[in-house]
C-alpha cells in the first residue's frame, strides 16, 4: 500500500473516532457551561463527583483496548467466532466493574465526596449527583465496549452517530431539567445528572439496536454471550489485564491531583474543571490516531503480514507526531 493510500485509510478510521471523542467532551462541556451559571458550588460538585466516572471510564477504555488487540487480529483473518467469544469475556468484566461503581455511588456517595472536598455544600450537591448518575455507568460501559469492538472491524460511523444522539439529548434535557424550562421543576445539579443518565441510555440503545438489526460483520447473538470459551481465557488475560492496570493506575494518579485541588477551595475546583474540558478538547485528534493505530496493527498481524509491521509502525509514528503537534499548538496558542 502506498504512503498516501495508507494515510487515507488511517484517517477514514481516525477522523470519526476523533469526532466522536470531540462530541463526548462536548457533553461534559455543556454540563460545565450550564452548571457554571448556577455558581461555583454546583460546578465543583459535578466536577468532583465525576471523578468516579473518570476512573470508571479509563478502566473501560483499558478493557476495550486489550479486547481490541484480540478482535483486530481475529478480524484480520475473518475469525468471527473468536470475536464473539472475546466479547463474552469483555461484557462480563465491564458489567462486574460497573455494578461495583454503581453500588459505591448509590450507598456511599457522601463518603466518596468527602475524599475530594471538605465543603458541606459541595458534598451534598455531589452526593445527589452521584446517586442519580450511577445508573448510567452500566449503559456507558456496554455502549463503549460495543463501539470499540466495532472500530476493530472498521465500523466507525455508528459510534459517531450514537455520540451525536447522546449530545443532542443531553443538551436539550440539561436546558429543561437544570433550569426548569417547559414546565419542569428546576433541578440544578440533579437535573444535570438525570439528563446525563438519559443521554447515555439513548447512546447505548442506539449502538445495541445497530448491532442487533444492522451489523453484518460480527453478527453477535445473545446465545454467544451465555457461554465462555476457556481456551481464550489465558490469551484474553495476557492482552487485557496489563492495559486495564495501566489505565487504572493512571486514573488513580490523576484523581489524586483532583483530591489536592478539591481541598484548595471551591473556586479553584471550578476553574480546574474548566481547564479539564479545554485539555480534553485539545487531545481528541491524538486519541483518534491512537485508536486507528491499534486497529491497523491488529489487522496486519491477524492477516499474517508481520513483515509489513516495521513500515506500518513508522508511518503511524509520523502521524502521531503530527497529531500531537496540533494538540500542543492549541494548548499553547489558543488556550481560551
Amino acid at each position: 500500500m502506498g504512503e498516501k493510500q495508507f494515510y487515507r485509510s488511517m484517517m477514514v478510521i481516525a477522523m470519526p473516532i476523533a469526532l466522536q471523542n470531540l462530541i463526548t467532551v462536548g457533553v461534559s462541556m455543556m454540563d460545565t457551561l450550564m452548571l457554571g451559571s448556577l455558581g461555583e458550588a454546583a460546578l465543583s460538585a459535578s466536577a468532583l463527583a465525576n471523578q468516579l466516572f473518570f476512573i470508571f471510564t479509563l478502566v473501560i477504555y483499558g478493557t476495550a483496548g486489550g479486547t481490541n488487540v484480540l478482535v483486530a487480529q481475529f478480524w484480520g483473518r475473518k475469525d468471527r467466532e473468536s470475536i464473539r467469544r472475546t466479547l463474552a469475556y469483555t461484557y462480563r468484566i465491564v458489567l462486574l466493574f460497573a455494578f461495583i461503581m454503581v453500588a459505591l455511588s448509590l450507598f456511599a456517595p457522601r463518603m466518596i465526596m468527602h475524599i475530594f472536598t471538605n465543603d458541606p455544600e459541595v458534598i451534598a450537591l455531589g452526593a445527589d449527583y452521584l446517586r442519580i448518575v450511577s445508573v448510567s455507568y452500566l449503559f456507558f460501559g456496554i455502549a463503549t465496549i460495543s463501539g470499540n469492538v466495532l472500530r476493530a472491524v472498521r465500523t466507525v460511523r455508528i459510534g459517531l452517530i450514537a455520540s451525536l444522539v447522546s449530545l443532542s439529548v443531553n443538551i436539550v434535557l440539561n436546558w429543561i431539567l437544570i433550569f426548569g424550562n417547559l414546565g419542569m421543576p428546576e433541578m440544578g445539579v440533579s437535573g444535570a445528572a438525570l439528563a446525563t443518565t438519559i443521554a447515555r441510555i439513548c447512546e447505548c440503545i442506539t449502538v445495541m439496536v445497530y448491532m442487533k438489526y444492522f451489523e453484518t460483520k460480527i453478527m453477535l447473538k445473545i446465545r454467544d454471550l451465555l457461554h465462555l470459551d476457556r481456551s481464550l481465557r489465558k490469551r484474553f488475560i495476557q492482552n487485557s489485564v496489563p492495559v486495564i492496570c495501566n489505565e487504572m493506575l493512571w486514573s488513580l494518579g490523576f484523581s489524586l491531583l483532583t483530591v489536592i485541588i478539591g481541598h484548595m477551595g471551591t473556586a479553584v475546583t471550578a476553574a480546574y474543571s474548566i481547564y479539564n474540558v479545554v485539555s480534553q478538547l485539545s487531545s481528541v485528534m491524538s486519541q483518534g490516531i491512537a485508536a486507528a493505530a491499534a486497529v491497523i496493527v491488529g489487522n496486519t498481524i491477524g492477516a499474517g503480514k508481520q513483515g509489513q509491521l516495521k513500515e506500518v509502525i513508522a508511518r503511524l509514528q509520523k502521524a502521531a507526531v503530527g497529531g500531537r503537534s496540533v494538540c500542543v499548538h492549541i494548548c499553547i496558542f489558543k488556550p481560551l
